[in-house]
């Protein structure tokens, strides 16, 4: 029998992510940013590139309470360790497994990646639906700008931003995305600065 390998991620400076009992130790900042300015939204299925980092920059821009800002900026952090999985594919698998699956294997990587940068997890209600509604609003926006126009979706979405979206190379969604983490971190001084040792990274982003 061959021997069952721990699942674990090399990240992008060269460190090591345990997507089964994972430490915030392993959490940082620039290899969510670098993932997630290279993961593009909707598996793909755009007009032009359009990043996760991107999307998540956008849900924090539409929030107006700062509390909000860091669940707003984080809210697919974990993306950067598991991937984009779509809305349809995540329900296919509900119904497959007859229980939101992929919620149980992201609940950990999410509580870590909260607690690496000294935020509650999970977020209290309030702030919570402030994000949700956000990334409504943030994927009514991206319907208009980002999609081809094609069947109408069972789903009930708010009314769209009223500014269109320029699409960002991963470069330019990698620098807003840390941009954005070190505006948040000014508002919210409790927050951790986390990143990985020296001697664990490539090379300097």
């Amino acid at each position: 029998m061959s021997k069952i390998i721990r699942p674990w991620v090399q990240t992008a400076s060269g460190g090591r992510f345990n997507l089964i009992d994972p430490s915030p130790a392993e959490v940082c900042i620039r290899d969510i940013a670098e993932a997630l300015a290279k993961t593009c939204r909707f598996n793909g299925h755009t007009q032009y590139f359009y990043s996760v980092a991107q999307h998540s920059c956008l849900v924090m821009e539409l929030i107006t309470s700062i509390e909000a800002w860091p669940y707003g900026l984080l809210h697919d952090a974990h993306e950067a360790y598991t991937g984009d999985l779509t809305t349809p594919v995540r329900n296919l698998l509900i119904q497959e497994a007859g229980y939101d699956i992929w919620d149980e294997i992201n609940k950990d990587i999410e509580r870590v990646i909260h607690e690496a940068f000294g935020l509650k997890w999970p977020p209290h209600p309030t702030l919570a639906k402030l994000v949700k509604e956000a990334d409504m609003v943030a994927l009514a926006t991206e319907k208009r700008d980002v999609l081809t126009d094609g069947p109408l979706w069972e789903v009930r979405l708010p009314q769209a931003d009223k500014s269109f979206l320029r699409p960002w190379t991963w470069v330019e969604a990698h620098h807003n995305f840390i941009d954005r983490f070190q505006q948040v971190c000014k508002v919210h001084p409790q927050m951790k600065t986390t990143t990985i040792k020296p001697e664990q990274r490539s090379s300097e982003k």
